[in-house]
């Protein structure tokens, strides 16, 4: 066997690993959302809710400055990977960042930081 034909089947080995721990479990996501007042905070989480991969979100609201035009809450998404594997993307931290440039780019989210360090549960 040639040594690229191993490097190629290893690759292969490890890409079927990764794909089968991702794809087996959610996904815990949680951080700051940080909105502009142009649109509802519904609305802003119902376009969230649409990004594949999301299967829920919940937020609770976190203290407001009064003189402030952004609002603030804190979010927990759980993350179904399934949709990024079909994708070729099978890395969770891979996945994760690509979720939340996704939120970012959803009309009035002015930032999203993750605060807490993800973790996951069997489906």
């Amino acid at each position: 066997m040639k040594r690229s034909e191993l490097k190629q089947l290893i690759e292969e080995q490890i890409k079927s690993f990764l794909k089968e721990e991702a794809v087996d479990r959610i996904y815990h996501l949680e951080g700051i959302l940080t909105t502009d007042n142009e649109r509802n905070l519904q609305a802003v989480l119902s376009d969230i809710r649409s990004i594949p991969g999301i299967t829920t979100i919940d937020h609770r609201e976190t203290n407001q400055v009064t003189s402030s035009k952004y609002f603030r809450a804190i979010v927990k998404a759980k993350v179904d990977p399934y949709p990024y594997s079909k994708k070729g993307t099978f890395g969770v931290e891979e996945i994760l960042k690509e979720i939340e440039i996704d939120i970012r780019q959803v009309k009035g989210v002015i930032l999203f930081k993750r605060t807490e360090k993800p973790y996951s549960s069997k489906i």
